[in-house]
């Protein structure tokens, strides 16, 4: 079995490893079960090319990165080449990406679902000057969130409590995001929920955790660029007992993911508002697989207390990989078969299957 993961220089900060030492530890991972595994860095479209004009449809393609650069600042789409080049290839489409990416394009599209958001109004490169006007005339009140629409890893999100802070943060994030909008969203004062989502054949699990910053109180900020910054053992999941949370997390979590035509893996994140509404504010195309800091990996070790945290790794990988496989009708190593998240005991997920959702799974899993 071939995997290519390929990498793009100056655009590792938002891809599932964010660095040379976590790339490594998934190879590792990858050929400790019996692939052979490549990884190449692109730094231009044209090389992106040139690999892709030799991949042999035995090979699958693992984007680490959305972006490539081109010429004059341009940048191309990295998935939009896989499915021009027509290889078999790891995650979701370019569609579905690029409204994971927008924030205000997933929002619509979660509205249009009738999917629980917190209120918001866009702001458009146009109507900068205009910003404090628009906000005066809006349904929110401060303490307002307001974030770049094309960003991910929390970069440029902002928390400001009156009219003059929104419109330095507005400059600022225009100044250094150009190319998107900007969102102005109500603040939820509650706890962080992030619910990990899987899929392997018609089978579904959310993992659902709170997530928890040492020296953070969620009712008076929000998770922000600088919280990535600090050590991994600043930041934990903590297990959600809230049946009110996890009802709502059975109902929604799948049909976000329909909506919004997710692959194998992702991440959702929302709070509660005053009304007990849980209200989802962001979606991941390409959930972080540092390990063992990332978000998604220390919800397999919450929900999985059996088993070792190597394991869990080496399971929530092949779980990845393996429902991507089978998607291209690939081979699969024998490991991968067998040692895979669907096949692990826990008391605490939530389990279902595509043709009926939203079954609550409390006893031990086989």
């Amino acid at each position: 079995m071939k995997i290519l993961i390929i990498n793009s220089k100056e655009h590792w900060i938002n891809g599932w490893m964010t660095s040379p030492k976590s790339l490594q530890i998934v190879l590792n991972t990858l050929q400790k079960i019996g692939c052979e595994v490549k990884t190449i860095e692109v730094e231009k479209i044209h090389e992106l090319e040139e690999v892709l004009e030799k991949i042999t449809k035995d090979t699958l393609v693992w984007a680490n990165a959305y972006w490539v650069n081109g010429a004059n600042g341009k940048q191309y789409a990295i998935n939009e080449q896989l499915e021009k080049y027509d290889v078999p290839f790891l995650g979701s489409n370019l569609n579905t990406l690029l409204k994971l990416l927008e924030k205000d394009t997933c929002q619509k599209v979660l509205k249009e679902s009738n999917i629980p958001i917190p209120n918001y109004f866009i702001i458009d490169q146009n109507n900068i000057e205009k910003a404090h006007e628009l906000i005066n005339n809006s349904i929110l009140s401060f303490p307002l969130v307001i974030k770049p629409v094309k960003e991910s890893r929390s970069q440029g999100i902002t928390k400001v409590h009156t009219a003059e802070e929104a419109n330095i943060t507005i400059k600022k994030i225009h100044h250094n995001y150009p190319e998107g909008n900007i969102i102005i969203e109500e603040f939820l004062p509650n706890n962080d929920v992030t619910c990990g989502f899987l899929r392997l054949g018609n089978e579904i699990m959310l993992l659902p955790s709170y997530n928890v910053v040492k020296g953070m109180d969620c009712v008076t900020d929000i998770f922000s660029e600088d919280h990535y910054k600090l050590p991994p053992s600043y930041m934990r999941q903590e297990m959600v007992s809230n049946p009110n949370i996890l009802s709502q997390l059975e109902k929604y979590v799948p049909i976000i993911i329909d909506a919004l035509g997710i692959g194998a893996a992702t991440r959702v994140d929302a709070r509660l508002d005053k009304n007990g509404v849980l209200k989802f504010f962001d979606v991941n195309g390409m959930p972080g697989l540092n390990y063992p800091a990332s978000a998604l990996i220390k919800q397999c070790f919450i929900h999985f207390p059996d088993y070792s945290e190597d394991y869990l790794f080496e399971c929530l990988i092949n779980t990845i990989v393996l429902e991507n496989l089978n998607n291209y009708n690939m081979p699969v190593p024998p490991l991968m078969e067998t040692n895979h998240l669907f096949n692990l005991k826990s008391e605490t997920i939530i389990k279902s299957t595509t043709e009926c959702k939203n079954i609550r799974i409390p006893e031990l899993i086989n």
